[in-house]
């Protein structure tokens, strides 16, 4: 608030004045949205699915890769070669609790969104022992971290892969430590990387997965620097960038011999 604009000379107010807000709460969930938990890894695990702000899950007559390959790509996944799976003892994740929302989902493949395919909500014959679980194919190796929203190499919006995801970094405390970091990462000199804020190569629209990066400069790769994931504060708008300083590939006064060489001397152009 103490960075907008306002008049510290209040001697013309009166507590009779004091101003207030009323915010409105976050949902916990929307309607629609799911999520996977109790895997063995961030891509597999037993589906869930919101309604009413709570989270149920989805009974598995009728499961099939079809449906799983819709919840993955509502996750952010490719939906290729996603594997539906019929219940918790197939698998690594437990039983659900709570409601059962979903039964006999019937997707084609091409849906956004698994409450468009269509099911049933008449689940009292399902029980938790029958809670359908999916595997996707990760988007991107954890940890790596690439540059967008820029033709010019060194330079970009940096985006990273956090649990198979690729999403963006909140510039909030991001600074030239946190950039030399990336810019080695990339094979890029660690030297002069300059940190860039306020999306200043365009504003991403991927999930928003790192905030107060605090890198000490001597990481391997960002994701080994302390960092929050909780960015529900951020906004595209504070998507970081960098741009790194591209070595040269030769100094001004630089020789160099090419050519034959022999065991004794060494001769060429």
């Amino acid at each position: 608030l103490v960075y907008c604009s306002y008049d510290s000379h209040t001697s013309d107010c009166s507590h009779s004045e004091d101003a207030g807000v009323r915010c409105q709460p976050e949902l916990l969930c929307e309607d629609g949205d799911i999520r996977i938990r109790d895997g063995r890894n961030p891509y597999q695990g037993r589906v869930e699915v919101c309604f009413n702000e709570t989270w149920g899950t989805v009974c598995n007559d009728l499961w099939e890769n079809a449906d799983a390959s819709v919840a993955c790509r509502q996750l952010g996944f490719p939906s290729q070669n996603a594997v539906a799976i019929l219940h918790p003892a197939l698998t690594t994740y437990s039983q659900g609790t709570g409601p059962i929302f979903l039964d006999n989902v019937a997707c084609s493949g091409g849906e956004s969104r698994l409450i468009d395919c269509t099911y049933d909500d008449h689940t009292s014959d399902c029980s938790h022992i029958e809670d359908a679980g999916i595997t996707c194919q990760p988007q991107c190796q954890p940890g790596d971290i690439r540059l967008a929203g820029s033709s010019i190499p060194g330079r970009g919006r940096v985006e990273v892969c956090v649990n198979g995801l690729w999403g963006t970094v909140c510039d909030d405390g991001w600074g030239s430590t946190d950039a030399s970091v990336v810019c080695k990462q990339l094979n890029y000199s660690r030297h002069n990387a300059t940190a860039l804020s306020r999306a200043h190569f365009g504003p991403g629209s991927l999930p928003i997965l790192m905030r107060n990066v605090g890198c000490s400069g001597s990481e391997e790769k960002l994701t080994n620097c302390p960092f929050s994931s909780q960015a529900a504060s951020c906004s595209h708008s504070e998507d970081a960038g960098v741009q790194c300083q591209i070595e040269p590939i030769c100094q001004n006064g630089d020789i160099r011999i090419t050519g034959a060489m022999t065991n004794e001397t060494i001769t060429g152009r």
